[in-house]
């Protein structure tokens, strides 16, 4: 029964960083049809900058994720 419940704890544990990457997603793509609207580089490399402050929290969980 116990181990059962380890199971259940781990794959929950995974539920945070999914939501954190469908976010990271619907911003990057977001941010790129800006990008395609304006059809200009300045603003394809604003996508990807701008996206970063989402991506690295992601990054720093699921080093945490993975440690565990």
């Amino acid at each position: 029964m116990e181990n059962n419940n380890n199971k259940n704890r781990k794959k929950i544990r995974f539920i945070p960083i999914i939501v954190l990457i469908l976010f990271y997603l619907n911003t990057f793509s977001s941010a790129l049809e800006v990008a395609q609207a304006q059809s200009d580089i300045s603003y394809i490399i604003l996508a990807f900058t701008v996206t970063l402050p989402f991506f690295i929290p992601i990054f720093i969980a699921a080093i945490f994720l993975i440690k565990k």
